[in-house]
């Protein structure tokens, strides 16, 4: 069977489970999915609703505005990491530090 082949009774099936043929016209986009863009707020209300959405998951968010606290707030987030995964058993290696 080549690939060709496969695909096209792959797509049969597919079409026969959507009670179409080859030969059918593209159904029109229904009403309901006809949602119109949303528009961005200020950058500020954006993040802070960004944010919020993160931590309603559990997620922990902290806003770095200088560029030299990257650095350090990555640090932190991989020693977080290593925390997590130690006890899992897993072996992490830190290959040097960026200066």
């Amino acid at each position: 069977m080549t690939m060709n082949t496969a695909r096209e009774e792959m797509l049969g099936k597919v079409r026969s489970a959507l009670k179409r043929t080859a030969d059918s016209d593209v159904a029109a986009i229904p009403a309901t999915a006809r949602i119109a863009p949303r528009r961005a707020g200020n950058i500020e209300a954006e993040l802070s609703a960004f944010f919020g959405e993160v931590e309603k998951l559990g997620g922990k968010t902290r806003r770095i505005t200088e560029l030299a606290d990257l650095h350090e707030a990555l640090k932190e987030l991989v020693k977080v990491g290593v925390t997590l995964v130690e006890p899992l058993g897993k072996v992490v290696k830190v290959i040097g530090e960026a200066t």
